[in-house]
C-alpha cells in the first residue's frame, strides 16, 4: 500500500481517525490538516486506529506529538490502538511508547 488514507469516523463519545498505509514527510501534512479541522469542530476525544498504519516517519511522529499537546490543553483524551510492530518499534526508539495511551 502506498498512498495513505484517513478515514474518520465517531465511535461511543470519541472520533475515530484510521490511518492506512505510510505516513511519511508528504503524507504527514494531510493527516495534519485533517487533525486540525478535527480540533477546530471541537473534537476532544481521539482514537487512532494504527492497524493498518505500516510505516511512520519523524513527520508523522511530529503530528502524533502536536495532536497530544493539543489534547491535553483541552483535557481530552488520545489513545493509539493496534500499532504494527515495525511501528511501535520507532514509537519506542523516540521514547513515544510511554507518553501515549495504547490500546491493543
Amino acid at each position: 500500500m502506498e498512498k495513505m488514507e484517513i478515514t474518520v469516523t465517531e465511535k461511543d463519545d470519541r472520533t475515530v481517525i484510521k490511518i492506512s498505509g505510510r505516513l511519511d514527510i508528504v503524507s504527514s501534512v494531510e493527516f495534519e490538516k485533517s487533525v486540525n479541522s478535527l480540533f477546530e469542530s471541537g473534537v476532544r476525544n481521539i482514537l487512532v486506529d494504527c492497524s493498518d498504519m505500516e510505516y511512520t516517519s519523524s513527520a508523522g511522529l511530529r503530528v502524533f506529538l502536536l495532536m497530544r499537546k493539543r489534547i491535553e490543553s483541552n483535557k481530552g483524551k488520545l489513545i493509539l490502538k493496534a500499532l504494527k510492530p515495525e511501528v511501535e518499534s520507532v514509537f519506542r526508539m523516540v521514547g513515544f511508547l510511554s507518553m501515549f495511551d495504547l490500546e491493543a
